[in-house]
């Protein structure tokens, strides 16, 4: 192959010496110049081709298939994060878009300050949510049981303890002819 890459220096041309009579037939020496630069030229075009064939080959070869991404969560990560207490689905949320943002693996973000300061004030904020009263005031400290409705009078908002209220009020009320406070609601 190598034989067809080199050009041809050699281009056979007739030598004629100082005084001597020029005898060269030069148009048939141009034609078989032509001819050899048509071979060379064709010789090219099709190592050009066989080039490119190559080129494509690889770069077909190189192309790795995307995964087909679904919407199940990934269970491998899913367990790891569990493992490491992560349950709550915006910390977990969290964590994965994180190590997707910074292309790292869950164990390397884990260890990042500002995931675990995050993963904190998310934790904290939820153990404060959940130790607000239910109604948002703050003026009684008892809880909103049964009891307590029983002492005021009337009825909660919420339709379960409501229905526990009347029950319970009911169960007072068996035996008596006559109700201690009349019932309104």
């Amino acid at each position: 192959m190598d034989e067809k890459n080199e050009l041809d220096e050699n281009l056979d041309l007739p030598v004629v010496n100082e005084g001597e009579e020029d005898s060269t037939d030069w148009k048939s020496e141009a034609q078989k110049l032509r001819d050899k630069a048509i071979a060379q030229r064709e010789r090219t075009k099709v190592l050009k081709n066989e080039l490119k064939e190559l080129r494509d080959f690889k770069a077909k070869a190189e192309v790795k298939p995307e995964p087909v991404k679904t919407n199940e969560p990934d269970y491998g990560k899913l367990a790891y994060l569990h493992a490491r207490q992560i349950t709550h689905d915006e910390d977990i949320k969290m964590v994965n878009e994180e190590s997707e943002r910074l292309k790292l693996p869950l164990h390397a973000v884990l260890e990042m300050e500002h995931v675990k300061s995050r993963l904190k004030t998310n934790l904290e904020k939820r153990e404060a949510a959940d130790g607000l009263p239910s109604q948002g005031n703050r003026s009684g400290a008892r809880p909103k049981d049964v009891e307590y409705w029983l002492a005021k009078g009337g009825l909660p908002d919420d339709q379960e303890l409501a229905e526990k209220v009347v029950a319970a009020r009911e169960k007072q009320a068996v035996g008596k002819k006559f109700a201690d406070e009349m019932f309104n609601n």
